[in-house]
């Protein structure tokens, strides 16, 4: 781990460095020569020839003595400067060991921190597995939900293609059932007129049947004067035969028989006249009561028709408004159907909004889960490069709920 200048060692500087050398060049120079002498002035190797040198060995201490005050205040001044270096340096190592049990210190809240952050986003990461399995579900209820919609729509627009088939072939027979009606108004008017017209025929037919019997009577009325000239002209033949009776003996026979032939013609033809006469009364009689039946029974009918016209006219005038009403309804079925279709539309089209947004919703979370987590591991990975410590989001972990991982979640 690299840390600053002002938390580092400080080194000696060279000037000391140079002092602190010739101090000890000095210093073995200066126990060289007071060795020599020592061993100069040592009475027990001591020699004639050693007391000369003793002489020449003092002058020598002599002069090594200034060069060794020399060296010993140069050695006092190295050890005053590497006093002082060594007190600087043991604050700047102490400094720099508080600054290490600090550093210390915020690596572990560091990591402490990542760890918790490490287990927030895994949790977050849970959260938005539950979301997204929770969304996929309500999703999965939008959509059955929808198709139940589809489907009530369906048996909805079916049901009213059957109740508008149903509906046009009600109108189809009461429009049948109105023309039926109105040809059978019309048959009847035009039966009616031809009731009227027979009525009247009939009663030119009974009005010439009656001049017909007043013709008969008139006639038989004629007959029976004829028969009674016939009777006086018969009593004047029997009255003339009678008086030629004597004279026409061979013809009284002859004349008798034309007389009985005469009668037996006469009431023959009385007979027939009167038989005549009585067919006539009866078909008079019966044309009268066969008439007068008619009239009744033509003036039944005529009620029964003026009795049953307000009536059709009412059936027809309620048969129009049924169809109107049919109509009608027909109508306010189709506006309805319609109001229901449109109300379906519009519910289904919020429901594809409302899916839509939820997507778009769930992309974001998505994207946003994936850009936390890629944020979390690379600062974790920095992190513990940097502080050389374990990476609190493990490369396993980081496989286990990669950012992709959210799209490959059930119903995604």
């Amino acid at each position: 781990m690299a840390f600053s200048s002002r938390h580092a060692s400080p080194p000696v500087s060279s000037g000391s460095s140079r002092a602190l050398s010739a101090a000890l060049n000095s210093a073995a120079a200066f126990s060289a020569a007071a060795g020599a002498g020592g061993s100069a002035v040592n009475p027990s190797r001591s020699s004639g020839k050693a007391q000369l040198a003793l002489a020449a060995g003092q002058q020598n201490g002599a002069q090594n003595g200034k060069k060794g005050a020399r060296v010993i205040h140069t050695l006092r001044n190295a050890v005053d400067q590497l006093r002082r270096d060594s007190e600087e340096q043991l604050a700047a190592e102490q400094e720099a060991a508080s600054t290490v049990h600090y550093l210390c210190a915020q690596v572990a809240a560091l990591q402490r921190g990542f760890t918790i952050l490490s287990d927030a986003v895994l949790e977050e990461l849970d959260a938005v597995r539950d979301e997204s399995a929770r969304w996929a579900s309500e999703r999965e209820g939008w959509a059955s939900r929808m198709a139940a919609l589809e489907g009530d729509v369906l048996r909805r627009v079916s049901d009213t293609e059957r109740w508008r088939n149903e509906v046009e072939t009600r109108v189809a027979q009461a429009c049948a059932d109105a023309n039926n009606a109105k040809q059978h108004a019309d048959a009847t008017r035009n039966h009616l007129a031809d009731v009227e017209g027979t009525t009247k025929a009939l009663v030119e037919r009974v009005s010439a049947l009656e001049n017909e019997v007043g013709y008969a009577q008139q006639a038989l009325g004629d007959t029976r004067h004829k028969v009674s000239d016939l009777d006086g002209r018969t009593a004047e033949i029997g009255r003339r035969s009678a008086a030629v009776q004597a004279a026409a003996e061979a013809a009284d026979a002859r004349l008798q028989a034309a007389l009985d032939s005469l009668r037996r013609e006469s009431s023959d033809a009385t007979a027939a006249l009167a038989r005549d006469a009585a067919a006539l009364a009866e078909d008079a009689r019966s044309m009268r009561q066969w008439s007068k039946n008619f009239e009744v029974a033509h003036d039944a009918r005529l009620k029964r028709l003026e009795t049953a016209q307000p009536a059709m006219v009412a059936n027809t005038e309620g048969l129009n408004e049924r169809l109107q009403s049919v109509a009608a309804q027909q109508a306010r079925q189709a506006k309805s159907m319609e109001e229901i279709i449109k109300g379906l539309m519009t519910d289904t089209a919020s429901l594809a909004k409302r899916q839509r947004e939820s997507e778009g919703l769930l992309d974001s979370l998505r994207r946003t889960a994936g850009e936390q987590h890629d944020a979390l591991i690379k600062s974790s990975q920095v992190f513990a490069e940097a502080l050389a410590i374990p990476a609190p989001v493990t490369s396993s972990q980081a496989v286990a709920a990669p950012p992709s991982a959210i799209a490959t979640f059930p119903g995604y």
